[in-house]
């Protein structure tokens, strides 16, 4: 999977997979259900990425994308799984993950 830049730094070595505690450390993260939202707020900028739990230390990134937080509000960009694929994406975790996005962008 090819991820964002912002997030490359919770990339573990070797594998296609997310460490979960550099994640806690370096990014704002929200709890979802079977997974987590990951925050990077760039003044109004705002990145985003949905991680799957994969385990109690890893996860696996099924959605991310950018936008402007402030005035605008608008979630501009979205990307999912590999080429815009994702097998068998988690309901609850997606619907999770637009409910809280809500706080950030206007997505009604």
């Amino acid at each position: 999977m090819e991820y964002p830049d912002w997030i490359t730094s919770a990339v573990l070595p070797g594998e296609d997979a997310l460490d979960i505690e550099t994640l806690r450390v370096n990014f704002e993260i929200h709890a979802l259900d079977g997974g987590i939202l990951v925050i990077n707020n760039r003044d109004c900028i705002i990145d985003y990425a949905v991680v799957e739990y994969g385990n109690d230390v890893e996860g696996t990134m099924v959605w991310h994308g950018t936008g402007v937080g402030a005035n605008l509000r608008e979630c501009r960009h979205s990307y999912f799984g590999e080429d815009g694929y994702v097998f068998y994406m988690n309901g609850d975790l997606f619907i999770s993950a637009i409910n809280k996005l809500k706080d950030y962008f206007d997505m009604d």
